[in-house]
């Protein structure tokens, strides 16, 4: 009924919150199928230690050199074939009964089912962040996290991830929606979130200028779409403009695209200053480098 799709590249030593959760899926009969995207020789040979352990025609390895995500997500969506997928990242902590509970007893029919998630603060003693939960759905477009989605696979049978090393699920959401999916919230978490971990595409700052990327492509969906759909991406555009300048703020952008997007028509901040400011703080930034 149900198969999760986790990529995996360079988690040699990490594979702890994996060795957790897998056992609880694989007693709730849910599929797994974990894309190797390798980086490393010392990732593949854990992967197979650890998942010899489990005797179960539910697990499905398979490893080859995809170079993002995306790509590697798209691999797992060619192998499966459940009525449902969800996204799942290695280093997060999902909640297999929660999601598969949900499902079972969803009373009506959806094409995407939205459980709640906790944030785990690593780099701050393990703090826990609960959210407000989330039951209207324009919440979720300025913080949409897949992980805690279960899509139904005949309604993403058409779509597939982009190949950017971040903001890849933003774009497959924003594609979602411009399909006028059937959503249904569920009160129970579904996935525990690890913010600060050491290594996650998030956190490299060298990801970073894909973010424009991004915001250009929901840009022109957001052309073709009206009515609900165009709000919500104009919801998800603003909040990657946010990201965006927050990026300003501790170097991760390249200064030359980051201003020729900055005044481009593309930007359009919220407050008639933030542009002001943006630029004002690439030129302060410019100046210091080449200590003008």
């Amino acid at each position: 009924m149900l198969t999760v799709i986790v990529p995996i590249t360079n988690m040699a030593g990490k594979l702890q919150n994996l060795a957790k959760w897998i056992p609880i899926a694989v007693n709730n009969k849910i599929g797994i199928i974990i894309v190797h995207d390798i980086s490393d020789s010392a990732t593949q040979s854990e992967l197979e230690s650890l998942l010899s352990g489990f005797n179960s025609e539910s697990i499905t390895l398979t490893s080859g050199y995809y170079g993002s995500p995306g790509a590697a997500r798209n691999q797992g969506l060619s192998l499966a074939n459940s009525k449902y997928i969800s996204f799942w990242d290695a280093d997060d902590l999902p909640n297999p009964i929660q999601v598969y509970d949900s499902i079972l007893n969803s009373k009506i029919d959806f094409d995407i089912l939205i459980g709640q998630y906790v944030i785990r603060n690593h780099s701050v003693s393990d703090q826990i962040i609960l959210p407000p939960k989330d039951t209207n759905i324009k919440s979720v477009a300025f913080s949409p996290g897949l992980w805690r989605m279960v899509f139904r696979t005949e309604f993403i049978n058409e779509l597939s991830f982009k190949q950017l090393q971040i903001g890849e699920d933003q774009v497959f959401f924003a594609e979602c929606l411009c399909l006028s999916p059937k959503f249904i919230f569920s009160n129970s978490v579904f996935y525990e979130y690890f913010r600060g971990v050491e290594g996650q595409l998030t956190r490299k700052y060298s990801a970073r200028p894909d973010l424009i990327e991004v915001f250009k492509i929901i840009r022109v969906l957001r052309s073709f779409v009206t009515g609900p759909a165009k709000q919500l991406l104009s919801i998800m555009l603003l909040r990657i403009q946010i990201t965006i300048l927050k990026s300003i703020y501790v170097g991760a952008m390249n200064f030359s695209s980051l201003s020729i997007f900055l005044l481009s028509k593309s930007f359009r901040p919220t407050s008639p200053f933030t542009k002001l400011k943006a630029l004002s703080y690439v030129i302060f930034r410019l100046l210091r480098k080449f200590r003008v």
